[in-house]
């Protein structure tokens, strides 16, 4: 996979202390231990995620890290498979680091706007108009 950059090729891409062990296929696998910032065990509806925190104040990648990030590892890396969302955010952190680009900018650039997807976007979920039905 190629990225484009903005930054260094040989730029380093520095993680929180606690996933320093955590490696990219443990985060593809679910494998990782890093704890959900939406854990079903804990959550009963997903709305309950955005009562403290509402998804627009969520404008970039590192705007979901407040909802992780001070929470223990939930076992300890590769033990076990756990999905966890928590772990695409930190996927997504490397990626920033790599291009030197917001991944929502990133994601606009690279996929939207080259597959014509002119009324996508991510984040800023207060933007877009969504059409809810049940």
């Amino acid at each position: 996979m190629k990225f484009p950059t903005r930054r260094k090729q040989n730029s380093q891409v520095r993680r929180p202390v606690k996933y320093k062990n955590v490696t990219v296929k443990q985060l593809l696998n679910h494998t990782s231990g890093a704890p959900d910032y939406f854990d079903e065990n804990v959550m009963d509806e997903y709305e309950e995620l955005w009562i403290d925190y509402p998804n627009y104040k969520i404008r970039h990648n590192s705007d979901l890290l407040p909802l992780f990030i001070n929470k223990p590892m939930t076992y300890p890396r590769g033990e076990r498979f756990q999905y966890n969302n928590s772990g695409y955010v930190l996927l997504a952190m490397i990626i920033e680091k790599i291009t030197g680009m917001y991944f929502d900018q990133y994601l606009k650039e690279n996929i939207f706007d080259r597959c014509g997807m002119k009324s996508t976007g991510y984040y800023e979920m207060d933007k877009y108009n969504f059409c809810f039905g049940k």
